[in-house]
């Protein structure tokens, strides 16, 4: 028997959220930068929260990002 997803709901629109990764393209001046983003995702992936764990991924690409463009 297979495990039922958790699920959460949105706390604006009381849509159903379940732990799953999309890739998301980050920009930042210019620069841009394509990462695989884990959080809580509608089916379609159109509206997401996102955990403070989930966040290093993006503050690691936005560091990333700022630092080509001092080069």
């Amino acid at each position: 028997m297979s495990e039922k997803p958790e699920v959460i709901h949105h706390p604006e629109t009381g849509e159903e959220l379940t732990r799953n990764v999309f890739s998301r393209e980050i920009t930042y001046n210019g620069l841009s930068k394509t990462v695989d983003m884990p959080g809580w995702y509608t089916k379609d992936g159109s509206n997401a929260i996102f955990t403070k764990e989930d966040l290093k991924v993006f503050d690691q690409a936005m560091k990333e990002l700022k630092g080509k463009g001092k080069e």
